[in-house]
């Protein structure tokens, strides 16, 4: 059984097609390949506004993630450091810290351990 597509106008086989149970025939007007096209097209567009919303508020992002470790210094701290105190090198060495502990949480191992089983 054959049907025509109503985008690119070409007699299909309806395997081609989409179900759509509330059509007559019950396959959808359109191809599979352009109703494909169809929504490639829509989700290019819908990507591309959310990544340069994403991008345009990065920044404000990092900085936050600045003030989040400002409060872990503060909280785990007890020489009774004040906000002003913390320097830009204090926030980048426990961000370190934090980037080795993550790491050392997903893997398990001490750089260099992987090298003395050996």
């Amino acid at each position: 059984m054959t049907r025509k597509c109503s985008v690119c106008k070409l007699n299909k086989d309806v395997s081609m097609f989409y179900r759509k149970r509330a059509n007559k025939s019950g396959y959808q007007a359109a191809c599979k390949l352009c109703d494909n096209i169809r929504r490639n097209k829509y989700a290019r567009k819908k990507y591309k506004n959310r990544d340069s919303n994403f991008k345009k508020h990065r920044r404000d992002r990092v900085e936050m993630k600045d003030y989040y470790i400002k409060t872990l210094l503060l909280i785990n701290d007890k020489t009774g450091l004040k906000e002003e105190d913390i320097t830009a090198e204090m926030i980048e060495a426990k961000r370190e810290s934090l980037k080795f502990k993550r790491k050392f949480k997903l893997t398990g191992k001490l750089k260099g351990e992987n090298d003395a089983k050996k």
